[in-house]
């Protein structure tokens, strides 16, 4: 479809029940690669919570960003993912921008405190 049509559909996706929203959990990888609707996928990914850690792989791409508005977005879909995404959120834990690094360090910091555990 056009640019308008995946955005359109990535935030619906945003919007849905995570459970509803899952079987679109690849088209959502796939579009991060489209960088006008990159945010909005992100978005729905972070919806998606655990669900979205088939998105890890791209994520991990993502961190190394120049933009840190896109650096940003995939650190919160990893900390939407869960313990399943330790690896690649303690890369985040020293990244340039404070936020980001702070996100990344307080997420593992809790994920720790609670004992979760992949």
């Amino acid at each position: 479809g056009t640019i308008k049509q995946k955005r359109q559909a990535a935030s619906a996706l945003a919007q849905r029940d995570p459970a509803e929203a899952q079987p679109a959990c690849p088209l959502l990888v796939d579009l991060l690669e489209v960088p006008a609707v990159r945010i909005i996928a992100l978005r729905a990914l972070a919806n998606l919570g655990p669900g979205a850690a088939r998105a890890i792989p791209r994520l991990r791409k993502l961190l190394g960003a120049d933009d840190a508005f896109i650096r940003a977005g995939a650190t919160y879909v990893l900390t939407k993912i869960g313990p399943a995404a330790t690896e690649a959120l303690d890369r985040c834990k020293d990244d340039p921008n404070p936020t980001i690094a702070s996100l990344a360090r307080e997420t593992l910091e809790g994920w720790d405190r609670s004992g979760s555990e992949e």
